[in-house]
């Protein structure tokens, strides 16, 4: 998949680098001089850039030198000039940071919540008092898919423990509206 670059009538179609890697559109500079792109590179995801004007390229495409995980992907470009994005990961943790609840910004580096089993939990769900969290472990092998999860565990801010509940494999599941218990969906595969 290549970036093209076309006027606004469908016109004057343009490949903006031929090149056999997979290519995904980042966005403009906030001075409208150049288009970036990410180009799927094995093992790296990499930037270029490739200056316009007129609506025209002009010269060959600018390695940025920036390099990315395998499995990166763009948000976009902020008026300032700030690249987003996101890395993604074949292992999940759960996270906690503090916020301000006057504006919504987070005031704290986010930490690793200490739970029983790390790198594939899934799914937290704040109990209605805020001091127990529910959260999914899913076992990862190469047949897992999604968010499969094998257990489920309730983590005690309190305590700092974790309790195993004693669920079949859930699909879904959230507290009860009083915080007493949990409500599990589980999908039964028939043998």
């Amino acid at each position: 998949m290549n970036v093209y670059l076309m006027a606004s009538d469908g016109s004057g179609e343009t490949v903006v680098s031929a090149s056999p890697a997979r290519q995904e559109l980042v966005g403009w500079t906030p001075d409208g001089k150049y288009l970036l792109y990410a180009q799927h590179e094995d093992p790296a995801v990499r930037l270029w850039a490739v200056s316009v004007a007129n609506g025209k390229i002009q010269g060959p495409a600018i390695n940025i030198r920036a390099e990315f995980a395998p499995g990166s992907g763009f948000i976009g470009i902020s008026r300032s000039g700030a690249l987003y994005f996101r890395n993604r990961s074949t292992t999940y943790d759960v996270y906690t940071a503090t916020m301000d609840p006057a504006t919504g910004m987070v005031t704290g580096a986010p930490a690793a919540l200490p739970v029983t089993r790390t790198g594939s939990d899934v799914l937290p769900r704040w109990a209605p008092d805020s001091r127990r969290l529910a959260y999914g472990w899913r076992e990862v092998t190469p047949a897992a898919q999604g968010f499969e999860v094998s257990e489920v565990f309730v983590h005690s801010l309190d305590t700092g423990t974790d309790r195993l509940e004693p669920l079949r494999i859930p699909s879904a599941f959230c507290w009860t509206h009083d915080g007493a218990g949990l409500l599990v969906t589980s999908v039964e595969n028939p043998t």
